[in-house]
């Protein structure tokens, strides 16, 4: 009869390393690439207010695909969305941003103020950000027909 114990230890211990390593400070939160996605976001809420397509344009990536919606219907959107309104405000909460490698993640809760009304729209999303050449951009998430 074989013996397998020397088989089932080895596979323990191949587990035991594959986990460390998943756990090494490599995919630890580096605090300036957190800080590049907060500013992507408080860009954002700039270009809101100023109703800047041209700013809002530069915080999406080249290659923003979000299932159905590209670059090119957000940009539609917002253009829609900047005539229609005198003064937009938008204010985020600063979630938690989760790094991996060169993607962020971010789950935010957001509050629109159009036209100085007293009404608040809440909304929340996922926002999804890529760093290429070392720049921070919007690669996904942004929601259609909030505004």
């Amino acid at each position: 009869m074989k013996s397998y114990s020397t088989f089932s230890y080895a596979t323990v211990l191949l587990m035991v390393l594959l986990t460390l390593l998943g756990c090494s400070k490599g995919d630890a939160p580096r605090p300036d690439d957190v800080a590049a996605v907060r500013q992507v976001m408080e860009l954002r809420a700039q270009a809101m207010a100023s109703k800047d397509i041209a700013a809002f344009e530069q915080l999406l990536h080249e290659e923003y695909n979000d299932g159905p919606n590209t670059k090119a219907d957000i940009l539609e959107y917002m253009r829609e969305v900047f005539a229609r309104y005198d003064q937009i405000a938008m204010k985020y909460q600063k979630a938690p941003v989760e790094l991996k490698m060169n993607t962020a993640r971010v789950v935010q809760r957001l509050e629109f103020k159009v036209n100085q009304e007293t009404q608040i729209i809440h909304d929340h999303e996922l926002l999804m950000l890529r760093k290429s050449n070392g720049v921070w951009q919007i690669s996904g998430g942004i929601k259609l027909g909030v505004l």
